[in-house]
């Protein structure tokens, strides 16, 4: 809106309220398409990741406080299931390495669904936006007419 005579404001004008009336649902229609292209099967799969290391620790976490069966087996040999298990329980460093382990999975995938979050609520539709601005003042520049 540099200059103000009557040949040239009028354009640039409604190309200007073009713009403030289609430049938000334009930015969240081009973040949805480029969500939906690169942004989904990562998200899916650090959902399905971090629901499966759910599972697998509480699976874990019932092998651990599951009570001996009672098979018609004497009494020694029950005794000896007992120890050799509560053997193993005392004994964590194997199952507290898995444990470890899978918990560093895991946060790396919520990390992954934090960056996708941010790319998809903040980045895109802010480089969208801009994007369309420099497209508009670009315009608005050159002269041409909408």
């Amino acid at each position: 809106l540099a200059r103000v005579d009557g040949r040239g404001l009028l354009p640039r004008a409604l190309l200007l309220l073009l713009f403030v009336r289609l430049a938000l649902p334009l930015s969240a229609v081009a973040a949805d398409a480029f969500s939906e292209a690169w942004l989904e099967p990562r998200r899916a799969a650090a959902v399905t990741a971090l629901e499966r290391t759910r599972a697998e620790l509480d699976a874990a976490g019932a092998a651990a406080q599951a009570l001996p069966e009672d098979d018609d087996v004497g009494m020694v040999e029950t005794l000896r299931r007992f120890l050799g298990e509560q053997g193993a329980r005392l004994d964590p460093s194997a199952r507290l390495a898995e444990l470890v382990e899978r918990l560093d999975a895991a946060a790396g995938r919520v990390i992954d669904l934090i960056v996708v979050f941010l790319l998809e609520t903040i980045v895109l539709p802010l480089a969208t936006l801009w994007a369309l601005w420099r497209l508009t003042s670009a315009l608005l520049e050159t002269g041409v007419n909408p």
